[in-house]
C-alpha cells in the first residue's frame, strides 16, 4: 500500500491539467485575436486615388491647363503634391520628351483629398504640345499614395 500512495504522490490530477489546458489555449487565442486586430487596423488605412474619366489639356490665352478629376477611394486623406508631364520634343522622335513639371492653379488652393471625396484639380504649364502635332499628353500625379500614371487628351 505504501509504493501506491507514494507513486501517487508526484501526479498531477486530470482536473487540474484540464484547467491549466483551458487557461492555456485562452490565453493563446487572446494573443491571436490581439494581432489580428492590430494587423486588420494597420492594413485597413490606406489612401488610394484614382483618376476619374480623362484628363485633358485645353489651351488658355496665357498656356496650357490640365484638368484632372481624382477621387479618393481610400480611408485616409490625401495630399496632391505635383504633376509631371511628358510632353513629346517632336512627332519624328516619339521617344524623346520635355519633362514638364506643372503648378497647381489658383482655382484649385487645397490639394488634400478627404476620404470619399471627389476633386477636379488645374495644372497651367508652359510648354506647347499642339506646335508638334500630338494629340495626347502622357503624365505622372504625385500623391502621398504615389505616383499614378496618366494620359490626358488635347483639346483645340
Amino acid at each position: 500500500m505504501r509504493k501506491l500512495i507514494r507513486s501517487r504522490r508526484g501526479d498531477i490530477s486530470a482536473p487540474v491539467i484540464t484547467i491549466l489546458l483551458v487557461i492555456a489555449s485562452i490565453s493563446i487565442a487572446a494573443l491571436v485575436i490581439s494581432w489580428l486586430f492590430g494587423v486588420g487596423i494597420a492594413s485597413s488605412k490606406q489612401s488610394m486615388i484614382v483618376i476619374s474619366g480623362t484628363p485633358i489639356v485645353q489651351q488658355t490665352s496665357t498656356g496650357y491647363t490640365l484638368y484632372i478629376t481624382v477621387r479618393n477611394i481610400g480611408n485616409v486623406a490625401v495630399n496632391v503634391t505635383g504633376v509631371i508631364l511628358f510632353i513629346p520634343v517632336g512627332t519624328t522622335t516619339p521617344t524623346s520628351t520635355i519633362t514638364t513639371t506643372a503648378t497647381l492653379s489658383t482655382s484649385t488652393p487645397n490639394s488634400v483629398i478627404l476620404p470619399g471625396e471627389t476633386k477636379q484639380l488645374q495644372y497651367t504649364f508652359s510648354a506647347s504640345p499642339a506646335k508638334i502635332g500630338v494629340s495626347r499628353i502622357d503624365g505622372l500625379l504625385l500623391t502621398t499614395a504615389g505616383q499614378i500614371p496618366f494620359s490626358a487628351s488635347l483639346l483645340g
